[in-house]
């Protein structure tokens, strides 16, 4: 699964840390993640791990600031599955950008409790919010009116790495937090009370880790200390992004959230001390409100010099309240925080928030081209088979095939169509073209633009692209290309169109006709007599078909896909050769017939597709770009997988003899074909379920 995960920055922070420790445990358990941030220290050790980190700045909120973050949000967003967001600026910002559609799902974090201002009350929530602590959880419900059932409870998670350090303790107490406003009381309260503590303990030292906007203030209030004290006893050490070496040399540890969890995790005794709250040394206070509160002690008494005192000299003068707090430290931290709790819960969030889209298909399906029909066939089946039941068509025709549809020409009912809608998805076919007609590529046109300003979003699948005889043809062409949120090309061909005029290169990729998720292994082939033909209107196949008939002694049987089209000149050519002419009605049927062939001449892509799926070598008619692109596909794969091609163009069947493909061929090129398709389908909707 695909996750962007979007923050204002990732320096040194616990929220920051808990980012970077979920992209870490998504990208071990196989999941591809995205962060995108106005980047920070974490960003270099994600990298490493593989994670796609990608800057915006979204800690800025003038208006280019703002504008540009949408746009990287808005491309990065296009392909994920979740988007988690860890801040109210970073969740309403691509709430806004998905709009109406509602893609990609919503997950977002709240670390702490907000101001409620007029503004913050617009904050949007996502389709599920996190909370790192009950009291936060509540805080939410009761003042954002967040539904219960869409608020869940997630602990910060800490690495088994803490767990396992062996502690050093050299004669330093240790604070480690981001010393911005808001952020830094406790380190001002212990550089305030260092000097009555030092005269007792000489030997002792105090060491503040973290960087922030009172940084300076800070250092001039240490400095100030020192020189009372007549030697360096505090010590500044700056930010950090490894604390682990740091926390084991430490005697004592005083701090909250995060960085005291941290502290407890290596078995360091433990005060609770933050800006929100002091709640004292860790084994003494109570576990509930530790859990309650993220071990930020909120709602209690604030933090003083008295109470700071009082409880570092009662533990600097008791081993054993010290061996207590350490222990109770240690059990508290291995009890609710591990770092495989925290993944589960987030994961749980993420598949309660991701329901099913909507799904319009649209094709030139209804009118019997059993091969427009197979393809819609197979779609609605791979979109089943990952859970996504609600599903409408447009067709021609009133018969739905057993679901919803809409007639494709009424304009009522494509509006109803896209209205009951999340997506849209053109399926198969080169329906983006006007060598045929120029009319049906503006109404294609005309219902992506539609749905585009509808919200929706815009899928085309196994598409093949063009060929255009008019300028005005092509610019209708880019500019669907350009709503799209995803294009596949059924040929390399194809692709290279795309690419050319995309640019957003993660929209596009290679993606074969969706009709190779069909199976034809069941019809055993036969040693037979016949070869089959398949024709379409005014092919005028006669005479080859004649050569092939006395150069193999075979007979030949005539297939029409689209009886509609096909029946006047599959008769006539049937009687040509006192044969008969089939007009299958599934692809059953068709395979039915194939497996009675030696070989196919087909003059529709359709027949050489569905004659590769039964394992009947083809010959297929260059009488239009797209067999001629298919042609080269399947042609190039062959000779990559190192096997005879069993798709041949039908002019070389008069300089080679055709290929005698064995099975084991077929399988290898039908298995890369499918595989691809599937890699595509996984991408956008899931594996099957």
């Amino acid at each position: 699964m695909k996750i962007l995960l979007c923050t204002d920055k990732m320096s040194i922070g616990g929220a920051e840390t808990h980012v970077k420790m979920l992209a870490e445990q998504l990208t071990d358990d196989g999941d591809e993640v995205v962060l995108v941030s106005a980047g920070g220290e974490f960003e270099g050790e994600l990298k490493a791990l593989g994670c796609k980190c990608v800057h915006a700045p979204l800690d800025k909120r003038d208006t280019k600031s703002i504008l540009l973050s949408a746009k990287i949000l808005k491309r990065e967003m296009a392909d994920c599955k979740i988007a988690h967001a860890h801040t109210r600026y970073t969740s309403t910002l691509i709430s806004l950008l998905r709009g109406r559609s509602r893609l990609p799902a919503l997950v977002s974090t709240a670390h702490l409790p907000f101001d409620l201002s007029l503004l913050s009350k617009r904050t949007k929530w996502g389709d599920r919010t996190l909370a790192v602590s009950p009291d936060i959880a509540e805080y939410l419900i009761r003042e954002y009116r967040l539904p219960k059932e869409r608020v869940h409870l997630v602990k910060n998670g800490i690495d088994k790495s803490f767990f396992a350090a062996k502690r050093e303790p050299r004669g330093y107490i240790l604070h480690v937090s981001r010393l911005d406003t808001g952020r830094s009381l406790t380190a001002f309260t212990l550089i305030e009370a260092a000097e009555e503590l030092f005269c007792e303990r000489g030997e002792l030292r105090l060491v503040i880790v973290g960087d922030g906007d009172r940084m300076g203030e800070l250092s001039s209030a240490a400095r100030a200390a020192n020189e009372r004290m007549g030697c360096d006893r505090i010590i500044l050490g700056g930010a950090t992004t490894d604390v682990l070496p740091a926390l084991v040399g430490a005697e004592l540890f005083v701090g909250a959230s995060r960085a005291a969890l941290e502290a407890m995790a290596v078995g360091i005794p433990t005060v609770i001390s933050g800006d929100e709250g002091y709640g004292g040394i860790v084994g003494k206070c109570d576990e509930r409100m530790l859990l309650r509160t993220n071990l930020c002690a909120r709602g209690e008494a604030g933090v003083t010099k008295e109470a700071l005192l009082s409880d570092i000299k009662a533990l600097l003068s008791s081993e054993e309240l010290k061996e207590g707090a350490s222990l109770s430290g240690k059990r508290f931290a291995e009890a609710y925080f591990n770092a495989r709790g925290s993944l589960i819960d987030t994961k749980r969030a993420y598949i309660n928030a991701i329901t099913p889209p909507r799904v319009c298909i649209l094709g030139y399906f209804g009118y019997g081209n059993l091969g427009d029909e197979a393809t819609l066939d197979i779609a609605i089946c791979a979109l089943m088979r990952r859970g996504i039941k609600d599903i409408i068509t447009l067709r021609g025709g009133k018969d739905g095939g057993g679901l919803p549809a809409r007639g494709r020409y009424s304009p009522s009912g494509i509006i109803d169509a896209l209205l009951h809608s999340d997506l849209l998805l053109l399926c198969g076919g080169n329906l983006l073209q006007d060598e045929t007609s120029r009319r049906s590529l503006k109404y294609y046109r005309f219902v992506i633009e539609l749905a585009h300003t509808m919200g929706k979003r815009i899928y085309m699948l196994s598409s093949g692209f063009g060929s255009f005889i008019s300028r005005g043809g092509f610019s209708d062409f880019l500019r669907c290309l350009k709503l799209s949120s995803f294009s596949g090309a059924r040929t390399s061909f194809d692709y290279s169109l795309l690419s050319a005029h995309c640019e957003d290169k993660g929209k596009i990729r290679l993606m074969p006709d969706l009709c190779f998720l069909y199976s034809g292994e069941k019809y055993k082939k036969r040693q037979s007599r016949y070869f089959a033909v398949i024709l379409s209107r005014g092919s005028g196949l006669t005479p080859r078909v004649k050569e092939l008939a006395e150069e193999y002694s075979l007979e030949p049987i005539f297939i029409g896909l689209y009886e509609k089209e096909d029946r006047k000149n599959a008769n006539f050519a049937a009687s040509q050769f006192s044969s008969r002419a089939y007009f299958p009605k599934s692809v059953d049927e068709l395979f039915k017939l194939l497996s009675l062939c030696r070989f196919t001449l087909s003059t529709r892509l359709h027949g050489g597709i569905f004659s590769l799926i039964s394992r009947t070598p083809c010959l297929l008619a260059c009488n239009c770009e797209k067999n001629r692109a298919f042609i080269e596909e399947i042609s190039k794969r062959s000779e990559r997988l190192g096997i005879p091609c069993p798709l041949l163009p039908l002019r070389a069947i008069c300089e080679h003899k055709l290929p005698e493909t064995q099975d084991e061929d077929f399988n290898k090129l039908l298995t890369s074909l499918r595989d691809e398709v599937t890699s595509a389908l996984d991408e956008l909707f899931g594996k099957p379920i």
